[in-house]
């Protein structure tokens, strides 16, 4: 006989359960693959594809796009001009033809005039008078050349011999007994941190110059320059932690460890000051654990903006004795929907139009030139109607996809980190993204590609030093080169409880006659 009914009704619960399993199984399969699929992509788009955060054009003519920017302030027209009858000359692109020559430049004149014989006129055979000339003005290369300086110190003794020696004093030097003075370290300095030359390139610069120079003796004196310069490290490091919002930022970079048979990792963080402390800050720990910004954001208290790393958390402890608030940053929220392009396209580009809208916002501000509280009430305006609709949108969305998502992790980054993003809303001196830190690390990304590690922690440490004072000479629109010849020919005769005067913010050149002399260097 066949199996009875019961028997049979058990077999197809046993199928049914079996089904559901396999289902299962394939629904995490495939989540699986597209999680795999997205890291290969990534990893292919990092080693040779664009770095930059961008979109298909095509698909932000999504009606979500669309429907995002009704309501939205738009930039406003220019004033119309009133009418003209009189023909008007077609107006000239920007940004095209020559540009002027700078006026502080040196100049050189070259006069070429005729010949006796070429100044008579052909015609009449008298003498031309000269009314006017032409200017033609052109660039011209003067390759740089070392100088040896000899410094001369009289002595001078009384014919009665009694009496002691006495020698004429010599300029300080930052090295003593070194044989770079302090343009020549400046240099050193600017084309390894600046330019990012590896000091086997400057080794062969010097060769052409006609000297040997080891790069061994250019690291020590880069070295020493480092801790002479410590002391107004400090006062920068003081300065930026006044700063009542601060940026900050970390990138890894390799270190020789003498220890192991490879290099390992450190890590260099820049702390980017706000306007009224207009400084960058470099430091170096020899990993990413937390105690690197927690010990150099121990005594601050204000407004951080970085990326949501873990090692920030306790920072934003309320139980600190200086409370840190936490500022978000939307172009590191905004990655997270690039990256998850390849799997979930759709919800990519929806996330990345509602974010680009706060953006447009801001931009539109920006045009009305709009500060303080002025921006405060536009932000209400413009940017929470669209913060609102974004919200509701990832809540709903995150009920609906997978837990193992590139997206789904996207949706929760911004969610987790809600609070933070919109607090930009409350100051008109908040910024939507901390672009500027990361902008402040560019030359350390680009820099390690040359140089390739650090010889030891000592080596990051003195990157950080040299790196804090010219990337601040360059916020505040000085010549990194003049800036720091000029510091280290002073600072050592300078008063230690006024080194915070030799800050760029703060910096005024020396005297005429100490300037010859760096000149002259």
């Amino acid at each position: 006989m066949g199996k009875d009914v019961q028997s049979l009704r058990a077999e197809i619960r046993v199928l049914n359960a079996r089904i559901t399993e396999l289902e299962k199984y394939g629904y995490e399969k495939d989540a699986l693959i597209r999680h795999l699929q997205n890291q290969l992509s990534q990893g292919l788009r990092r080693q040779y594809g664009q770095r930059a955060d961008r979109v298909d054009p095509n698909q932000l003519l999504l009606d979500i796009c669309q429907k995002l920017k009704e309501g939205l302030p738009t930039e406003p027209d220019d004033d119309p001009e009133p009418p003209d009858s009189s023909p008007k000359k077609p107006e000239r692109k920007k940004g095209h033809g020559r540009r002027s020559i700078p006026p502080e430049l040196e100049r050189r004149r070259e006069v070429h005039d005729l010949s006796p014989e070429q100044q008579r006129c052909l015609s009449c055979g008298r003498q031309m008078r000269c009314i006017g000339e032409e200017c033609c003005c052109k660039y011209e290369f003067i390759p740089a050349r070392l100088v040896v300086v000899e410094h001369i110190q009289k002595k001078y003794a009384c014919l009665c011999l009694e009496s002691t020696v006495h020698t004429a004093a010599k300029p300080s030097s930052p090295i003593e007994k070194g044989l770079a003075m302090p343009s020549l370290l400046s240099y050193f300095a600017v084309s390894k941190y600046l330019d990012h030359l590896p000091l086997h390139r400057m080794e062969g610069i010097m060769a052409r110059y006609g000297i040997r120079y080891p790069r061994s003796t250019m690291w020590e004196q880069l070295r020493a320059c480092g801790e002479l310069l410590e002391p107004l490290y400090d006062a920068a490091i003081k300065e930026v932690l006044a700063s009542r919002i601060l940026a900050t930022d970390d990138t890894p970079v390799k270190v020789l460890d003498r220890e192991r048979t490879k290099a390992r990792t450190g890590y260099v963080w820049t702390y980017v000051g706000d306007e009224e402390h207009p400084l960058i800050v470099y430091d170096y720990t020899p990993s990413r654990a937390r105690a690197g910004p927690e010990t150099f954001l121990e005594d601050y208290g204000g407004h951080l903006q970085a990326d949501a790393l873990p090692q920030y958390d306790e920072l934003f402890n309320p139980e600190r004795h200086k409370l840190i608030w936490e500022l978000g940053c939307w172009s590191h929220s905004r990655r997270y929907y690039v990256n998850a392009q390849e799997t979930s396209p759709t919800l990519a580009v929806i996330a990345i139009a509602y974010i680009k809208a706060l953006y447009d916002v801001e931009k539109a501000a920006a045009h009305r030139e709009l500060r303080g509280d002025a921006l405060v009430d536009w932000r209400r305006q413009h940017s929470v109607p669209v913060l609102d609709k974004f919200y509701l949108w990832l809540q709903e969305q995150r009920r609906a996809t997978l837990p193992k998502e590139p997206i789904t992790t996207a949706i929760n980054y911004t969610l987790s980190n809600w609070t933070a993003l919109c607090r930009y809303i409350e100051d008109g001196e908040f910024v939507l993204d901390n672009n500027r830190s990361e902008r402040a690390l560019r030359g350390i990304a680009v820099g390690r590609c040359n140089w390739l590690f650090f010889g030891s922690d000592r080596g990051g440490r003195t990157a950080a030093i040299l790196l804090t004072l010219l990337k601040s000479a360059q916020r505040n629109d000085l010549n990194p080169f003049d800036y720091l010849t000029d510091v280290l020919t002073r600072i050592a005769d300078h008063p230690h409880s006024q080194v915070a005067d030799l800050l760029p913010h703060c910096w005024e050149p020396a005297s005429e006659g100490a300037n010859a002399v760096a000149t002259a260097a």
